[in-house]
């Protein structure tokens, strides 16, 4: 498995994909070893799992054929630096970096109501209630409207929300809560 980013989420899908059986990993990240935005605990856990991280490394390619080229900079023993490519080749390649939408992708959420693009923004309430003419919009959220650097715990809720307003009928199966009783040193705590 190749996974591409420095973050806590790289990590947790490095730690995921070797509980999963993923037989070697692979952790491509553009930050030197020491500045990854990863927590610290969780690039400690991701090393002590066998994943091999690669910082401050460039990718430069991704081939339909699982193979991803990059480039970091080497320092040798002597002092000089060099320039090395390399090529590694997965069964799954996972990309958890961080992204924000370029000049075309920002115009292209805030839709175009003339050409039948109608912009529900899960971040926006005011565009949440707009009317859409009868039309299904679409439903815009996460880092793509937050841009970026949001909590994960926003991400998920975004996610619901999103779900809710494209399918607003959906009847939600109820769910069982789950016990928090449990037994410490021989007492019982509900």
């Amino acid at each position: 498995v190749i996974i591409i980013g420095g973050g806590s989420v790289a990590m947790d899908c490095a730690i995921t994909a070797k509980a999963l059986g993923a037989l070697s990993i692979h952790i491509i990240a553009r930050e030197k070893m020491l500045d990854l935005p990863a927590d610290e605990e969780e690039v400690v856990l991701a090393r002590e799992i066998g994943a091999i991280i690669h910082p401050e490394a460039e990718v430069t390619e991704v081939s339909g054929t699982n193979t991803v080229h990059f480039r970091s900079l080497e320092l040798r023993k002597d002092g000089t630096v060099s320039d090395l490519h390399a090529t590694l080749e997965a069964s799954s390649i996972i990309v958890a970096a961080g992204q924000m939408l370029d000049t075309e992708g920002r115009e292209l959420i805030k839709g175009n109501p003339k050409d039948g693009i109608i912009i529900k923004s899960i971040s926006n309430e005011a565009s949440l209630n707009a009317p859409t003419g009868g039309k299904k919009p679409v439903v815009v959220c996460g880092d793509a409207v937050r841009g970026g650097g949001d909590t994960v715990v926003r991400a998920v809720a975004d996610g619901k929300r999103a779900a809710i307003e494209i399918l607003p009928n959906q009847p939600v199966a109820p769910r069982e809560r789950p016990s928090l009783e449990m037994d410490f040193v021989g007492i019982k705590w509900e």
